[in-house]
């Protein structure tokens, strides 16, 4: 991590040590302490990208087929630099990455969600309102499902409509205030 040191002028300057052993110092023309350090990080970062990138590093993330987010996350100094200058310093640099379908670490999901077992297949939730023609939409199925309904029950039982599911609330309703009352 850089640090800053004033100059007589009262500027700061930013100093930190370079892989190679020596010390590098850039004015960072700031006067206030907490913006000269922010400048400070900021031209550090940009300093150990630009070593990383003669020794290699960002050719071999490429030709491995990492996304550029992957190495922005494992840049040691990515705290200091935002992605899109990230970005912008390895297009200047001429490192030229796979088109995103082809990333390594991209997270492949599996088509189609969650599969149940019904009559015998592994098969998703449209695909068993599909195979039985059910009258439920895919809403109401994961509903009943996730109140654990068995997959059966949740398939054939009728869904109600809005006059009977209204009926039905208001009897439980008017049931508890009559048993409520002492009757």
């Amino acid at each position: 991590m850089a640090y800053v040191r004033r100059q007589n002028k009262g500027s700061y300057v930013a100093r930190w040590w370079r892989k190679s052993g020596e010390r590098a110092e850039v004015a960072t023309g700031e006067y206030e302490f907490e913006a000269a350090t922010k400048k400070a990080n900021r031209l550090e970062a940009e300093a150990r990208f630009w070593e990383e990138h003669a020794e290699g590093v960002w050719r071999a993330y490429a030709n491995l087929n990492f996304s550029p987010k992957y190495c922005h996350d494992s840049f040691s100094h990515a705290k200091h630099m935002r992605f899109d200058v990230f970005k912008d310093l390895l297009k200047e640099a001429g490192i030229e990455f796979a088109p995103s379908g082809k990333w390594r670490d991209r997270v492949k999901r599996k088509p189609g969600g969650k599969r149940f077992k019904f009559r015998g297949k592994m098969l998703t939730l449209g695909e068993i309102i599909e195979k039985t023609d059910a009258q439920i939409k895919a809403t109401a199925l994961r509903w009943r499902l996730d109140r654990g309904w068995t997959l059966e029950d949740a398939i054939n039982t009728p869904v109600m409509s809005r006059s009977e599911a209204g009926s039905l609330g208001a009897d439980k309703t008017n049931k508890k205030q009559r048993g409520g009352r002492g009757a």
